[in-house]
């Protein structure tokens, strides 16, 4: 009995902050990876990157990436989810995602990537 009271409660709260949200004003166009700007800047996230940036790094990840880690970098035969990664949340241009690619996981079955920055840091974007 307790958790449907529970749950009604939670229902309400999040009826009551949908319609909160509803009656402001209208947030900016979100930025390239689908989030507020100012969420982006408050989470220490860049901003929108360069499209010719993402298409180049989209390639080299469909060829080097996308046949352990998914097409949509969500996971897949044997890589991780690459979209809810601390890790890559807080790359800046491949910062903290280029070690990981040139020096691998092999413990976890990763190879070694030889990437120049430029490559890194498309894929990151």
């Amino acid at each position: 009995m307790k958790r449907k009271g529970f749950f009604a409660a939670g229902t309400l709260i999040l009826v009551f902050i949908a319609a909160q949200s509803k009656a402001q004003t209208p947030a900016p166009k979100p930025a390239a990876r689908g989030l507020n700007p100012e969420l982006m800047k408050m989470m220490g996230m860049a901003a929108a990157e360069d499209p010719a940036a993402v298409e180049r790094g989209t390639k080299d990840f469909v060829t080097n990436c996308a046949f352990c880690h998914g097409s949509g970098a969500t996971g897949g035969e044997g890589g991780p989810d690459l979209v809810r990664s601390v890790l890559v949340l807080h790359d800046e241009k491949g910062d903290k995602i280029g070690p990981v690619i040139l020096e691998g996981r092999l413990q976890k079955g990763m190879p070694k990537f030889p990437m120049s920055q430029a490559q890194i840091a498309d894929i990151s974007a």
